[in-house]
């Protein structure tokens, strides 16, 4: 009867560790973030016109999910502004990101991959005022907290 308990405790640790329940490290690797390679230029509206500021696209990477994404503006003074995403209920505040273009309202994605026309965004002042006149600000592109992209733009 021994024999049989001990051979029972043998197998059943055996199915653990060839489960991987037990004999790891359990610090198995994350994988590599994705590059993503930003395009961040001028929107055609006057910044003065307190409307369209920036147009964002990226052209390299995978796509990303929206809820995992934030967008600020920092303006020259330091002052960041996150802005509202995409989709029903984040049209809030007093600057908006709209979505152009791609196949899935859920993912922000590549613009090469989303073709004809590509995905891109609109960054629209609603309100926060930035800039009365020509200026430059910083876009800040953070996902799954991590910053993936940052660079100024001059509006004028």
């Amino acid at each position: 009867m021994k024999q049989i308990e001990a051979l029972t405790v043998f197998l059943m640790a055996c199915t653990l560790i060839s489960a991987g329940c037990i004999g790891g490290t359990g610090t198995e690797p994350e994988p590599e973030p994705t590059l993503h390679n930003f395009l961040m230029q001028d929107h055609v509206d006057n910044v003065q016109d307190d409307n369209g500021m920036v147009n964002l696209s990226f052209d390299e990477g995978g796509m990303m999910l929206w809820t995992k994404i934030v967008i600020d503006i920092i303006d020259n003074n330091g002052d960041s502004t996150t802005c509202s995403n995409p989709g029903p209920g984040w049209d809030q505040g007093d600057c908006w990101v709209t979505q152009y273009g791609g196949s899935d309202e859920y993912y922000w994605e590549n613009f090469a991959d989303t073709q004809p026309g590509g995905e891109y965004l609109h960054v629209t002042d609603e309100g926060a005022n930035f800039c009365d006149q020509d200026c430059s600000l910083t876009v800040r592109i953070t996902y799954d907290n991590d910053v993936v992209g940052q660079n100024i733009v001059h509006l004028i």
